[in-house]
């Protein structure tokens, strides 16, 4: 038996009765009906036009433990911003019904304040907070401290936080002074891109919306193309850029080729955001013989990479941007065949060998097959996460007894990667670097 008290105020009490009376009349009957995402406010639980007993039931099913909500729903329902759905928000949402209070708290949040946090990287951004100041990062219970910089800005991630784990439907917290900032990462993931038909695919919630850019290096970042799509049914959605879908220019078209970067984003009610990063490479893998290591790129996201070399095989698996490395044992004259199921590539290692790299002249000398020509890099680790800067490139070609030099005549840095490469018909490449 459940027996409840309540108390309103005078003139209120023929509708709060009425409320009361249709609760508890479909309180176990009512089914979960919801829509879109895109068409959800604050407090409005089933997607309709506006904000009723309806919600307030939902809302009160799920505190009772009688169904269940996604971050959408979860998101829409916690109207007083504390990170979680109680009695408190089945009441503030009966007081809007009965015309009690006319905005939820979680709707007064308008300092610009907001969060971004990258599952795949285990990563959380925070933006406009007030400069030089600290800010406590709560993750699924778990509390870490981080100093905003002058501008009002943080970043997180495994360099200055290798405990920092961030998971999909966990609760990530951030508070500072009397700004609260909850959201719950999302289920989104990048699992294709296409570059035939210039798209990039993955899934999400049903229902939620999510905007999709290419990071276009020559023009600012809000008129990069962007997309925005929404998950069907499924949880499966596309963004497509081979054709322009407007006049302004982030409704342009791109032509995915080559080395392309973006990013997928869903944004909750109050801006805050689950983001990921989408790399684009032709599928193509490395042989390292000097640290016997084979790696790729551009291969299917979290897909079982089979590996043969000679007759030994090997196992490992791409991450979420298609990346792989695995050690084996290889050797000059080799052939190693690298497939994921969908892509098979084959690669005969060459006798590419470094000599001595000089960093304080710029002089580097190696060895490969008569007459080959070989490519030498200088590379710049990227700040974080994202390709590296390509400081300065060369060829050359080995002479008639094998051996190649190249006098950048300049001092390379401790931190730049020297990475020297012979590449074949299909991009696959005997690598070096140091």
């Amino acid at each position: 038996m459940i027996t409840c008290n309540f108390s309103v105020s005078k003139g209120y009490g023929l509708k709060a009765g009425i409320v009361l009376l249709v609760i508890f009349l479909f309180l176990f009957i009512l089914p979960l009906n919801t829509v879109s995402a895109s068409e959800r406010m604050f407090g409005n639980i089933d997607g309709g036009e506006d904000i009723n007993v309806n919600d307030v039931v939902l809302v009160m099913q799920f505190v009772l433990g009688l169904e269940t909500l996604d971050a959408e729903l979860h998101e829409a329902a916690d109207v007083n911003n504390d990170g979680e759905v109680n009695v408190s928000d089945v009441a503030l949402i009966m007081q809007y019904v009965l015309e009690l209070i006319e905005e939820f708290p979680a709707e007064l949040v308008t300092s610009g304040t907001f969060i971004t946090v990258n599952p795949n990287h285990d990563s959380i951004d925070g933006h406009n907070w007030s400069p030089e100041e600290t800010v406590t990062v709560t993750v699924n219970g778990e509390e870490f401290s981080v100093d905003t910089d002058e501008d009002g800005n943080f970043k997180m991630g495994w360099g200055d936080y290798p405990e920092l784990e961030v998971e999909r439907g966990q609760t990530v917290i951030a508070t500072a002074g009397d700004i609260k900032k909850v959201h719950i990462a999302r289920g989104l993931n990048v699992t294709a891109i296409d570059s035939e038909e210039d798209t990039v695919s993955g899934t999400a919630p049903a229902g939620n919306s999510l905007e999709v850019r290419v990071f276009d290096m020559e023009v600012d970042y809000f008129d990069m193309p962007s997309r925005m799509v929404v998950a069907g049914s499924d949880g499966e959605w596309t963004a497509e850029f081979s054709e322009a879908v407007g006049d302004e220019p982030y409704e342009s078209a791109f032509d995915i080729s080559g080395e392309v970067t973006g990013e997928a984003r869903i944004i909750d009610l109050t801006g805050d955001n689950t983001m990921l990063y989408w790399h684009y490479q032709e599928t193509k893998f490395s042989v390292y013989v000097e640290e016997d290591l084979v790696s790729g790129y551009g291969w299917a996201a979290g897909a079982a990479i089979n590996i043969t070399v000679g007759d030994d095989e090997y196992e490992t698996a791409a991450d979420n941007d298609g990346f792989f490395e695995a050690d084996v044992e290889v050797s000059a004259g080799d052939s190693v065949e690298v497939t994921d199921g969908i892509t098979a590539k084959e690669h005969v290692v060459t006798t590419l060998q470094l000599t001595e790299a000089n960093r304080d002249t710029g002089l580097i000398t190696g060895t490969a097959d008569p007459g080959t020509k070989v490519f030498i890099e200088l590379l710049e680790p990227a700040d974080g996460y994202g390709p590296p800067t390509l400081v300065a490139e060369a060829d050359v070609e080995a002479d008639s007894d094998g051996e190649w030099f190249i006098d950048f005549d300049q001092e390379i840095g401790d931190s730049i990667t020297i990475y020297i490469m012979q590449e074949d018909d299909d991009g696959d490449r005997t690598s070096v670097q140091e």
